[in-house]
């Protein structure tokens, strides 16, 4: 039986649409088996998704997605086959949530002053217990019809150099593949695109064990490129959809997105021989 994996997906613990059990289900019935869980500074949502897919018989990959910065650039860097109980991971991320929290306050702050009638309590409630982001304040922006979609608000209020943004606290891609690693996971850079060689080099000298090769923001040369860079440094390969439905507007591209079962036993056996090593 030829097995899908997604390695790649977001729930509602972040700036996903659906429940664990809602996305586990659309997953299977588009010919996905294994799922990846990658919420955004977060895992609160795998313990449901790794239960829930006991009875539909598909397997759960533990994983998250850190943001990080390089040389003024964002880059997101996946963890995957992580312990999401791990002490030290769940600590960090905790601390993160908090300043989340106050990142978006500075946020909506910076949009009431550009006369944007926004609140904090409207983006909590959007949010509910998932870390807050930017995503949740889009949805409030596209409701109000301040915006024409999700896409509109990120480029005119929310971008990087857009006038209501604040920036994040930066995790260093050092320290992001090293919490990655203390839990027993490997990190991946989450879709490259357009990466000069030499930042390439350098985030890949930090310990980077893959690369996403193929995403749905990026096309064929891109794929074809981050190929053969995963073969030239013996790195491995990810594939994902980077699934969250609801704003994103992205059905069709859950189950399009995905590893052969091979390409994962081949990951499975990279790991267990990575953490016999670290045992030795």
């Amino acid at each position: 039986m030829f097995r899908k994996y997604d390695l790649h997906s977001h729930t509602k613990f972040s700036d996903g649409e659906y429940s664990p059990c809602k996305l586990l289900q659309i997953a299977k019935n588009r010919g996905i088996y294994g799922l990846a869980i990658t919420d955004h500074d977060t895992v609160d949502g795998i313990p449901e998704a790794i239960e829930c897919a006991k009875s539909i018989k598909m397997e759960v990959i533990p994983g998250v997605e850190l943001s990080t910065r390089l040389q003024g650039l964002e880059f997101h860097i996946l963890g995957l086959f992580i312990d999401y109980q791990n002490i030290e991971l769940l600590e960090f991320l905790n601390s993160l949530k908090n300043l989340r929290v106050e990142r978006a306050k500075k946020i909506i702050e910076n949009l009431q002053s550009l006369g944007i009638d926004i609140s904090f309590d409207e983006v909590a409630e959007i949010a509910k217990n998932s870390p807050i982001g930017r995503p949740h304040i889009a949805q409030i922006l596209v409701k109000k019809k301040i915006v024409t979609d999700f896409y509109q608000a990120f480029h005119k209020y929310l971008g990087d150099y857009a006038p209501a943004n604040e920036l994040k606290v930066e995790l260093q891609i050092p320290d992001a593949i090293k919490l990655i690693h203390n839990s027993g996971g490997l990190a991946f850079l989450a879709h490259p695109g357009r990466i000069d060689k030499p930042i390439l080099d350098e985030i890949i000298a930090f310990g980077l064990d893959g690369i996403e090769i193929c995403h749905p923001s990026m096309g064929k040369a891109f794929t074809k490129r981050y190929t053969e860079i995963t073969k030239t440094n013996n790195l491995l390969k990810s594939i994902g959809s980077d699934f969250h439905g609801g704003a994103k507007d992205d059905y069709d591209t859950m189950g399009k997105y995905f590893l052969a079962e091979s390409d994962i036993l081949y990951i499975k056996k990279k790991l267990k021989r990575k953490h016999s090593e670290k045992v030795a």
